[in-house]
């Protein structure tokens, strides 16, 4: 009996803390390690679920303590993946665990930013350890802190990678349109051009019901004169069915594997 009561207690621990299948993916807030309040992860779920409306990038926290993975970056990125996150079919999204795995206290913890998707044309190199140096300065004040710094700094760099590309959008098609009166008008006066110069050139041309007038008798000599009649042969040739069914229902078919890009960064602090 103790031998079962074991073994349903390692059955249990390795539900809720391996954590990587299995789950509502819609709520966005995972705190396995229990580090937050019930009102901290509504909170949070509220900012989360802004950022994913504002952007069309998923977002998801998470807290664990205990797993059976190599590294943390080897949990965020097989949470996120096995938990069918992310939006559109390159799964956009940004996902920050906060992990206690592999450390003896809580004086220490594990994070980790995964980006996938169009998420990693949005954060750079850069940006990723300016966000981790901003999360590591809030650890201080708790870890729900932590998180809000997270989302915050994780908004700051959408906002501008978004006005970015509406900014060049936007000089982008107001070229093409000038771009395109330009050649509109050039054309237009290009045209009346060669029109009139074609017009002043025929002026001298006058309308003659008598052919001879429009012939120069002078250009045409004609020094011999003969009819020779020409006999035509036809050759009929069969063409063979199949090859000609060979060569139309020829088809060619082939596909590519599409991977979905990842990427991130992560310290330990």
């Amino acid at each position: 009996m103790k031998k079962l009561g074991i073994l349903f207690a390692l059955i249990v621990v390795f539900i809720n803390t391996n954590n990587v299948y299995a789950l509502d993916n819609t709520l966005k807030v995972y705190d396995y390690a229990q580090i937050l309040t019930s009102s901290e992860e509504e909170d949070l779920k509220e900012d989360v679920y802004k950022y994913i409306q504002n952007y069309n990038m998923d977002m998801v926290l998470v807290t664990v303590r205990h797993h059976f993975k190599n590294t943390t970056k080897d949990y965020a990125l097989e949470f996120y993946d096995y938990n069918d996150f992310g939006i559109g079919n390159s799964k956009d999204g940004i996902l920050f665990v906060i992990d206690f795995n592999f450390t003896n206290d809580d004086n220490y913890v594990d994070t980790y930013i995964s980006l996938t998707g169009n998420a990693t044309m949005v954060y750079n190199n850069y940006e990723i350890e300016k966000m981790l140096d901003d999360i590591a300065l809030k650890k201080d004040k708790g870890y729900y802190e932590m998180f809000k710094e997270f989302i915050k700094t994780s908004n700051n760099y959408a906002s501008i990678d978004y006005i970015s590309n509406n900014y060049e959008s936007n000089i982008i098609n107001r070229t093409k349109n000038v771009s395109f009166m330009f050649n509109f008008i050039l054309s237009i006066i290009v045209a009346f051009i060669v029109t009139f110069i074609l017009i002043s050139k025929n002026k001298t041309i006058k309308a003659s019901a008598n052919a001879n007038y429009y012939i120069n008798e002078k250009s045409i000599q004609i020094t011999k004169r003969s009819n020779r009649y020409i006999t035509t042969h036809t050759t009929s040739v069969r063409i063979n069915d199949n090859q000609s069914n060979n060569h139309s229902n020829r088809s060619h078919s082939g596909g590519s594997n599409s991977s979905i890009r990842h990427s991130g960064g992560g310290r330990r602090i």
